[in-house]
């Protein structure tokens, strides 16, 4: 769901900034009179602080008032890994690094402040972890541990959303996977879910993803003559009664193609995205958004401008009436691989917006990590050139990009005017 906030203990704008901020002023009203956004722009950027010519694996989720970065390399384990939060109004930094270990995924709560990061490594007893945290505090208010403690995939992927935390596990019942669904308030396992047919090693629980009570995961499964499938099928949850909802699978698949694919929740579309798939030219990708509720695929996204090796699909990230794809390996006038991200609205497929860099760079790969909140997305771009210390901007620190989505004139204009009253309202209650 859709939600705007604005929180008297936590002001995001003054009367003045209306006129200079629309980000701010989109971002705390009520989108009634925002049903046209077709204008994205980029308003802040965020050092990432990654060490430099080192592949790190990056994940990354966003609601309304943060944005959590994660930052993962099997060679700076015990020195660079973390995950970190980030204003989304502004991109300044909103918490010091919550992990420094080795760890897999993050996710943020949509309408809270609970962060939580999951595959985190417990050195002393050999097993992973995952963990919820605040976003205001380093330390961790929970830690959620699997039972028996034998998962050395467990938290690679997890989700949160409302009263429930989602942690897959994809070694467990001799690495058959399974999903394990916490509250919360409380360490005990409340549902452990499997999919209805159980083959081994096939990657189930390694990502998942969290809208409301239906959680999604992936695995691989049986073909009509008993085999298995080299490509992935996308199964649905009820976490309130351990239900198998339905499953999906993407008719135009390449058989083999299962490596680089990537999905999220929103209410009862799902998207999915892979950027493997050859639709137009060698791994140009695709993107496909799903109709939980009535079982049937709403339509396959591909952007006007797909070319061969763009990689769209490599990230996707849903909310509400707006879908985001990343496509990393995109050149944008005539920068090779600066990589984008595109916009879509979700009931229809149609394409909004094309963001990239205000200044696209030569292997920035703009768009491997995407978030899309209300009216505000993020996009990283690990290839990113910052200057250190000395002016230098040899190195490739990576940069993470902040948007937001601009009315037209005549609907700011109303926002504005509506919004005197609410700054009033709110202001009493301070």
């Amino acid at each position: 769901m859709l939600r705007y906030f604005y929180n008297s203990n936590y002001p995001v704008f003054s009367i003045s900034a209306l006129a200079v901020s629309v980000f701010v002023t989109a971002s705390t009203v009520n989108a009634g009179h925002l049903n046209n956004v077709e204008q994205w722009e980029e308003y802040a950027t965020i050092n990432l602080g990654m060490y430099p010519q080192y592949e790190f694996q990056y994940s990354t989720d966003m609601n309304n008032r943060h944005v959590v970065v994660g930052m993962n390399s099997d060679y700076y384990k015990y020195s660079y890994n973390h995950a970190k939060t980030f204003q989304v109004y502004n991109g300044s930094s909103a918490s010091d690094k919550y992990v420094a270990a080795s760890y897999k995924d993050v996710a943020i709560d949509t309408n809270t402040n609970r962060v939580v990061i999951g595959g985190v490594s417990n050195e002393d007893y050999g097993y992973k972890q995952a963990k919820i945290f605040h976003t205001s505090g380093y330390n961790p208010k929970m830690d959620l541990t699997p039972q028996p403690t034998t998962g050395k995939y467990f938290g690679y992927g997890i989700a949160v959303d409302g009263e429930h935390v989602v942690v897959g596990s994809a070694q467990h019942d001799d690495s058959i996977g399974k999903l394990f669904v916490y509250n919360v308030n409380s360490d005990d396992v409340i549902l452990e879910l499997k999919k209805d047919n159980f083959i081994p090693k096939d990657g189930f629980g390694l990502d998942v993803a969290l809208s409301g009570n239906i959680a999604m995961a992936r695995g691989k499964y049986l073909t009509g003559d008993g085999s298995v499938s080299n490509n992935y099928k996308y199964y649905f949850f009820d976490v309130t009664t351990g239900e198998q909802i339905t499953t999906f699978v993407p008719e135009d698949k390449p058989e083999g193609d299962w490596y680089d694919s990537t999905f999220a929740i929103s209410g009862n579309v799902a998207i999915i995205g892979d950027a493997n798939v050859n639709s137009n030219g060698t791994i140009s990708g695709a993107a496909y958004l799903y109709d939980i509720a009535n079982d049937s695929l709403i339509t396959k996204l591909t952007p006007d401008d797909l070319q061969a090796e763009d990689q769209f699909g490599i990230s996707v990230d849903i909310h509400g009436r707006y879908a985001i794809v990343g496509s990393r390996g995109s050149d944008i006038d005539g920068v090779e691989n600066a990589g984008a991200a595109y916009v879509f609205d979700t009931s229809s497929g149609e394409q909004l917006a094309k963001l990239t860099m205000s200044e696209p760079e030569e292997y920035a790969n703009f768009g491997t990590e995407v978030s899309v909140s209300g009216l505000a997305a993020f996009a990283i771009a690990p290839g990113a050139k910052v200057s250190d210390s000395q002016g230098s901007s040899d190195y490739r620190y990576g940069q993470g990009y902040l948007f937001s989505a601009v009315p037209e004139a005549s609907t700011l204009t109303l926002c504005v005017l509506g919004l005197v009253p609410l700054i009033s309202r709110n202001r009493k209650k301070q």
